[in-house]
């Protein structure tokens, strides 16, 4: 065929394939079969023009024939937007081999299989990772972080760079894929600061060139004269992304295809010695690259068409493994298939890729990870597909099963309810399908946090105890019970337990070989490494943000008004607080609760510095990272997380509040002579009094316990042991969405209270509130709240709701009954308590004047305006008939206050009522009338200590 027969990519006017289509891996293989059986050889008009060729041999004949199909122009569809070419992969020889040689002189099989033991260590502590959260993402999760280990071992990285280094080529690919060049510019250039570095060192610490790849480059040559400076950097670049793009697209494309074939799952479970050969088929059937690329140095003729030099063209290694011409069933796992070995996974020819030994490696270690570490797992069908130019899957979101023991710590909150976080899980454990043996190789434990003054004290762990023995599973000890009346709260209960847990997990979880008992005087190591790194300003490091959010949807909000509804001679300071914020419809309704996080004021961070003996570093910049992957930093902190200590103090710990046990078991390791002593005895139980009268009865803040005992030399990386975080403080929302939308009130008591200490007490939050000015940003976080109004189902008016709120317990109501009118519902009684009708009656005009217009039913129990002490537990029984009216027709009861004594004798005065209005005989059967609604749902507790 002459050339004017052949048709060139000028003839062609249409693409004969688009890999803009579809990336969906089914949709391109169905492609890649048309195109193999119709048009091997295809031309697409997208990202600049290319020819695509699908079958085995083309693809392999293209990739064995480099004088003709070139690299050094494109090797990659689509291309790196800014245009940058980098050895080995964008070289042709004779300028590619000594890279070539340098990078596959460190991955010998004899290097390979030093890094093994290591790697298999890391995929365990990744993998551990996901199995306490039950799964995740395991492309995003997983899938990033192990390769990134991967690569640090491979190139001798210092430890902690490792994490960095799977964010930052995470973000490349990211920004490569959707071919945003400033973004891919940035992430690149933190890529190459690690390569600098890496070269500047190892020019400084040469290391034996058989182990470093960096070291090796540096000793390679080229025409007798050392590899120039940008290429050296330019090759480890290169080397940093290679093995960090493939790997979590093809570990995403495994975990689908074992979640949809049990079968070979439990078969790999069962036999280890399988995976080597499984990896094999996976690669074969799941190359994750259809854009590797060459460029035509001459004309060429392939199936009728004229490729032109200049023209590109891509190698579909994805397809090309699914010939049938070359494997039989290509679209089927095939164990042990007899031509494996001539899959074209890691490419072929000279641009093959070098680090194939490590990868297979790396790949066989986390399937065999996985299957070993799990009793089963399954994915979500909804995942999210990699673009041009890789193949496959990018996110998966996985459950992962696994035998071993789980530590359940369990509160309760009201009167028996569980947390709104533990009920999706607590749902699918009641699941009536769920098989009574289906938690037989489960051993557990529960601890629960509860408080005696419910009748239901710890109820959701009793619940869960039972609940996890009826599936089979077995207790390794006694249910721990914490109760929050007691003076050290869980405290007076949980090292104890803890103590017997220990004994009873020691034969079930022998320790690991080497496996060191450290004696009950050596210093546990720290929680962190904190590091001192550079100065702040142009060209030093940069600090983190002002404040770092706490959880993934805090928002901010401004203060928009701050007003003291209390008289200012009344002993209270309670304050109206408004705050405005931008937020998409829905974000939170009637019953809900805001999260507000303070900070210490700089007054009692200088003084708490003062004490410990830090002042003169309390604003150098540091570096904190985690000492230990069992103990990760806080979910919210990056890592490293740049900062200093006294913004730690400031926003991150708390120094106000009053110290637990764990704190001067801390201090004493750090003390001296008496004072060691004396710490150490409050940490016994003999000198339990002594620390109560220490602590708790003067509320003695952890400030002022650090200056008494200011002669303990703490060293600073143990400031995240010695010191409880600065916890968010919930307040229930007073406003209903409907009628402020946009806002939401508060009503809140200041916290200060005097003791026998010479300073009054203060509550963190209600002082940082207090001290805020107008236009002020704070953030926030919405909580599901328990007072919320049920889902209405069909027509009719709602039901009834009876309402008990002393205090600032009403704030809740407020927004319920603002809801309940809106929508047309008139029968709200309310009971509120307060001590004076002039003096603290919360929302006074509102509520009489929604009485004279109908809406609403009001009875308050003003304790102190007589003689006799008036509680809202005195109003209820005037009110006996209206309530069991009301009652009869459905209706709710809610409480919300104060946990001490006002719950219980709400509850009396309720149960009173069942008696004498119900005809229920007795006190029994008022109780289970009571707990028969309270299982409806139709009684709701929501109170605060």
């Amino acid at each position: 065929m002459t050339a004017s027969m052949l048709l060139r990519a000028c003839d062609i006017k249409d693409s004969e394939y688009s890999p803009l289509e579809s990336d969906n891996p089914a949709d391109l293989h169905r492609a890649f079969k048309d195109l193999r059986s119709r048009c091997p050889v295809a031309h697409s008009k997208d990202y600049g023009e290319f020819w695509m060729l699908s079958s085995y041999e083309d693809v392999k004949n293209a990739a064995s024939t480099p004088a003709t199909f070139i690299s050094s122009v494109k090797a990659v569809i689509p291309s790196d937007p800014r245009g940058l070419r980098r050895p080995p992969l964008n070289f042709d020889a004779p300028h590619h081999t000594p890279f070539r040689t340098a990078l596959e002189r460190t991955l010998k099989p004899s290097r390979v299989a030093k890094i093994g033991p290591k790697l298999e260590k890391h995929a365990e502590t990744e993998m551990v990772k996901m199995l306490r959260k039950g799964g995740g993402d395991f492309c995003g999760e997983f899938g990033a972080r192990y390769p990134g280990w991967m690569e640090t071992e491979w190139l001798n990285l210092e430890e902690e760079l490792a994490e960095t280094l799977s964010d930052t080529a995470a973000e490349w690919i990211k920004a490569w894929r959707d071919m945003d060049g400033p973004r891919v510019g940035k992430y690149s250039g933190m890529l190459y600061e690690i390569a600098k570095d890496l070269v500047a060192d190892r020019r400084k610490n040469p290391r034996d060139v058989e182990e470093d790849p960096a070291s090796s480059l540096l000793e390679e040559r080229y025409n007798g004269e050392p590899l120039l400076e940008e290429h050296l950097v330019g090759a480890l670049r290169q080397s940093l992304v290679v093995g960090m793009v493939a790997p979590p697209v093809l570990l995403g494309s495994i975990v689908h295809h074992l979640s949809n074939d049990r079968e070979l799952q439990d078969q790999l479970r069962n036999d280890l010695s399988l995976i080597p050969a499984a990896c094999d088929e996976f690669i074969r059937m799941y190359t994750p690259y259809r854009g590797f690329a060459r460029t035509v140095s001459k004309d060429t003729e392939l199936h009728g068409r004229l490729i032109q030099p200049g023209e590109a063209v891509a190698l579909t290694y994805a397809s090309a493994n699914r010939d049938p011409l070359v494997f039989p069933d290509p679209d089927t796992f095939i164990l042990n298939r007899p031509n494996i070995a001539q899959h074209l996974g890691f490419g072929r020819g000279r641009h093959a890729c070098a680090g194939r030994p490590l990868a297979t490696l790396g790949i066989r270690i986390a399937v065999e990870t996985l299957l070993k570490m799990t009793k089963s797992f399954e994915a979500d069908p909804e995942v999210e597909y990699a673009k041009m130019p890789e193949v496959g899957i990018i996110k998966i979101n996985s459950q992962l099963s696994h035998e071993g023991l789980i530590v359940f710590v369990l509160p309760t909150t009201g009167n028996g309810a569980a947390p709104p976080s533990f009920i999706p899980f607590w749902t699918t454990l009641l699941h009536p399908e769920i098989p009574s043996n289906a938690l037989e190789d489960l051993r557990y434990a529960v601890f629960g946090l509860g408080d005696s003054s419910y009748g239901k004290y710890n109820w959701v762990a009793k619940k869960m105890s039972r609940r996890l023995d009826s599936l089979g599973a077995s207790a390794v000890a006694e249910r721990g019970e914490g109760d929050d009346q007691n003076e050290w709260g869980i405290e007076s209960t949980f090292p104890k337990w803890l103590d017997g847990f220990y004994q009873a997990i020691d034969p079930l979880f022998p320790v690991a070989e080497g496996f060191v008992v450290r004696s009950a005087t050596d210093v546990p190591p720290p929680r962190i490494k904190l590091e001192k790194v550079g100065g702040v300003g142009p060209g030093g490091v940069k600090p983190e943000p002002e404040k770092l959010l706490w959880s993934e949807d805090v928002r901010y909000a401004k203060l928009r008004r701050l007003e003291r509804v209390t008289p200012v001679e009344w002993f209270q300071d309670v304050r109206e607080v408004e705050l405005e914020f931008d937020g998409e419809e829905g974000s939170h309704v009637a019953g809900d609760v805001v999260e507000i996080r303070p900070q210490n004021s700089p007054e009692d961070v200088s003084t708490f510095l003062a004490s410990i003996g830090w002042t003169s570093i309390a604003d150098d910049l540091y570096s904190i990272t985690a000492a230990s992957p069992d103990q990760p930093l806080p979910p919210h902190f990056p890592s490293p997380y740049l900062t200093t200590l006294r913004h730690l103090l400031t926003h991150e710990l708390d120094v106000t509040c009053v110290p637990r046990v764990s704190f001067f078991e801390w201090l004493a390791f750090f003390s001296d002579g008496d004072m060691k002593e004396k710490l150490q005895f409050f940490t016994t139980g003999e000198g339990q009094d002594d620390l109560n009268d220490y602590t708790l009865r003067p509320r003695r803040t952890l400030s002022e316990v650090m200056y008494e005992f200011r002669s303990s030399k703490v060293p600073p990386e143990y400031i995240l042991d010695l010191l409880p975080p600065l916890r968010a403080r919930g307040f229930s929302i007073a406003s209903s969405a409907r009628d402020h939308p946009g806002l939401v009130q508060l009503l809140v008591a200041i916290v200060q209270y005097r003791t026998t200490m010479s300073v009054p007490r203060k509550g963190v939050c209600t002082t940082y509130l207090s001290g805020l000015k107008a236009g002020e940003s704070v953030p926030i976080r919405f909580e599901k709240g328990m007072l919320t109004l049920p889902i209405e189902k069909g027509k009719g008016d709602p039901p009834p709701l009876i309402m008990v709120g002393p205090g600032t317990g009403v704030a809740p109501f407020r927004a319920l009954v603002e809801e309940r009118i809106a929508s047309g519902a008139k029968n709200n009684l309310l009971f509120f308590g307060c001590r004076s009708e002039s003096s603290d009656f919360y929302y006074r005009s509102e509520w009489e004047e929604k009485v004279l217009k109908g809406q609403m039913e009001l009875s308050v129990a003003a304790s102190r305006d007589q003689d006799n002490k008036i509680y809202v537990q005195h109003r209820i029984p005037e009110h006996a008939k209206r309530i069991w009216e009301l009652i009869n027709r459905g209706g709710l009861i809610y409480v919300c206050g104060s946990s001490t004594q006002m719950p219980k004798a709400v509850k009396k005065a309720f149960l009173a009522i069942f008696s004498t209005e119900g005809g229920l005989s007795g006190e029994g059967e008022a109780e289970k009338k009571w707990e028969a609604l309270e299982k409806e749902g139709r009684i709701v507790e929501e109170t605060w200590g």
